[in-house]
């Protein structure tokens, strides 16, 4: 099945795809039904993420890999068991700030295709709710960003930090 849809977000370009592509172990605060999610790995062009929640009306545990296309679009591959999805994200300038393009492809794999049409139609309409908690975060931090911020590419969300490297022999 095939999704696409297009938000508006009252944010500069830059600061959106920098806020988008910056994946947190914070993102389950405003994203539906995300109850945790870890950073496993941070690369220039690539972060990779192991998610925890509800979608659909079930549970999943999830492997996602956001790779990044500068300066203005990214593709997420997410697997979780029975369904599978990659979605593609472009973003636009426009006078009010950027739309965010969303393209999505979604699998339904084993005994759940049966039943993928029902999935799928929860899905989308899930994964549309996540988005729209994004936007709302996006610019929230976009209207406390200051102006320089703003102007050029702010710094990406705060990811976690290296976890720390215990002292060895006294040193």
């Amino acid at each position: 099945m095939h999704w696409q849809q297009s938000f508006e977000v009252k944010a500069p370009l830059k600061f959106v795809y920098a806020w988008m592509t910056s994946p947190t172990s914070e993102d389950g605060a405003y994203t539906k039904g995300l109850e945790s999610r870890e950073v496993v790995e941070t690369w220039k062009f690539q972060n990779t993420t192991k998610d925890v929640g509800r979608l659909a009306g079930r549970p999943y545990a999830s492997k996602a890999v956001l790779r990044k296309y500068p300066p203005s679009r990214w593709r997420v591959e997410e697997e979780a068991g029975a369904w599978y999805h990659r979605t593609e994200f472009t973003l636009e300038e426009t006078p009010a700030g950027t739309l965010l393009n969303i393209s999505m492809e979604i699998l339904v794999r084993g005994a759940r295709r049966y039943f993928a049409q029902s999935f799928r139609r929860k899905f989308s309409k899930e994964f549309g709710e996540r988005v729209q908690g994004w936007v709302a975060k996006v610019e929230e931090e976009a209207r406390a960003a200051s102006p320089e911020e703003l102007a050029g590419a702010p710094a990406p969300k705060k990811a976690p930090g290296p976890r720390d490297i215990p002292k060895q022999y006294g040193s």
